[in-house]
């Protein structure tokens, strides 16, 4: 079984959710944490920090700890606004540029689901990356029923928005890779509220992982948005960095979304 480790960017900073309802929500969501025991008071004044300081993008921190285990991934980016996702792609293009200097791949983080929206939304991330994207994932997961038939048309070579421990499939041109497992979920468990602990998400992590090798996919996806990656959400950095350490110490082989198109095809000849 092969790891593909990938990330959304979500977020690059707190002003550019000025005058939208996330910055409340985000506020409610710490205190209720806090109030309620999920997290302590060092986490809790981490968190308040992490919000006036305003920086929310650690894409380039998860790319030197991944470089410093000899690992790569796909970032995937956003060029359309919508459903808590505020920011401007054009303030993430200095970000964007040092990950693919350092090696690492770039995806889009689609908003629209119809055929016309996905084409504009790959016409925008090529004007603005001076290349089309190979791969996408939709934002919150959201997707037509023939999500494929259309990701295929406008011309994606991946879609990696199906979020199943189930094989990875190839329909035409296009090679479906879905996401075995996701840190919001993980410790959400279905709340807004963060729900597991660092030890239970460990846990948990494992016994999902014990599933996919027991089920034989071939790919095994961990989705960790970049936002988490810092102090002020301990349990989700230290469970990813320890996520890391359990595969290589179980010698996993850990391959790229580009990897796992190239094994399919031979596969299939």
């Amino acid at each position: 079984m092969n790891i593909i480790l990938s990330h959304d960017i979500d977020h690059l900073s707190r002003r550019e959710h000025w005058g939208d309802a996330f910055l409340l929500k985000h506020i409610v969501r710490d205190i209720l944490e806090f109030i309620s025991g999920k997290i302590n008071r060092q986490d809790f004044h981490a968190r308040v920090a992490d919000f006036t300081g305003g920086k929310w993008c650690n894409a380039l921190a998860i790319a030197d700890f991944e470089r410093s285990q000899g690992l790569s991934s796909t970032f995937f980016l956003a060029v359309n606004k919508g459903y808590g996702l505020s920011y401007s792609a054009e303030n993430a293009i200095p970000i964007i540029d040092e990950l693919r200097l350092k090696g690492f791949e770039i995806g889009l983080h689609s908003q629209g689901i119809s055929e016309e929206e996905l084409r504009v939304e790959a016409s925008r991330f090529s004007h603005l990356l001076g290349f089309f994207p190979e791969g996408v994932r939709a934002h919150y997961l959201r997707k037509a029923a023939d999500h494929l038939v259309i990701k295929e048309r406008v011309g994606f070579r991946f879609d990696t928005t199906e979020y199943d421990i189930a094989q990875s499939k190839q329909f035409g041109a296009i090679t479906e890779i879905p996401i075995s497992i996701m840190d919001s979920d993980l410790f959400y468990a279905g709340s807004r509220l963060q729900q597991r602990s660092l030890n239970e998400s460990k846990s948990e992590s494992e016994r999902i992982l014990d599933k996919a090798e027991e089920t034989g996919i071939p790919f095994f996806v961990i989705n960790f948005h970049d936002r988490y990656f810092c102090e002020a959400y301990r349990d989700f950095r230290d469970w990813y960095v320890w996520y890391i350490n359990l595969l290589v110490q179980r010698n996993f082989h850990f391959a790229s979304f580009t990897d796992a198109i190239e094994i399919l095809s031979r596969r299939s000849e």
